[in-house]
């Protein structure tokens, strides 16, 4: 979609105004969420996978996903909304540096209505340690690399091992390329859409 691109080079260059333009104006018929769903997450994944393969530097990664957050927060007022604290949702990357989607998950989130905690980059100890302190029901993960989308199984193993009924939802790279990387890591839903996250929550919640 020539639109994504226009919004990837604006991100990189840190124009805001180009940017700007395209989704708070250009696209202002297009619900709040599926602007983020259909041309915010899928640019910044393909920003997170070209600064895994060098292609981008990360200043450029770092302005872009500033650039990103500020407009996120313009299109769907995250400060305005009243959020439920239950269930308890929860958000993390495992031994990884791509926020970006973290971001993006945690924002469409939030703009439902929900809680998040954001737990940041942890280890596959510390997420479960957080986890069972905080009851949480809902855990995402998000991830860039292959080796941190591994990871999750080892989270499944250490929640089952402490009795933990915790929903995990994973995204990211690997989970596209991979169809059944989601089975192999034990993970009950992967998805590269914020909405369908949001969706499968609300549809397990009794549609709330």
């Amino acid at each position: 979609m020539k639109i994504r691109e226009e919004i990837e080079k604006g991100l990189l260059v840190n124009d805001r105004s180009c940017v700007r333009e395209i989704l708070i104006f250009q696209f202002r018929d297009m619900p709040p969420l599926d602007r983020i769903d259909r041309l915010v997450a899928p640019v910044l994944d393909t920003i997170g996978m070209k600064w895994e393969r060098g292609e981008v530097s990360l200043s450029q990664v770092y302005l872009g996903t500033k650039l990103a957050d500020e407009l996120v927060e313009e299109i769907i007022g995250v400060s305005d909304v009243t959020r439920r604290k239950e269930p308890v949702l929860a958000i993390s990357i495992l031994e990884d540096h791509h926020f970006l989607g973290l971001k993006v998950v945690k924002m469409t989130m939030q703009s439902a209505g929900y809680d998040v905690i954001d737990y940041g980059r942890t280890t596959v100890e510390e997420l479960v340690n957080m986890v069972e302190r905080d009851h949480v029901r809902y855990l995402l993960i998000s991830t860039l690399m292959l080796r941190s989308a591994l990871l999750i199984k080892n989270v499944r193993e250490l929640l089952d091992v402490n009795g933990l009924d915790v929903v995990i939802i994973a995204g990211g790279a690997p989970f596209r390329f991979d169809a059944q990387l989601c089975r192999k890591v034990g993970a009950d839903l992967a998805t590269a859409s914020p909405i369908e996250a949001l969706d499968y929550i609300r549809n397990r919640e009794g549609g709330e």
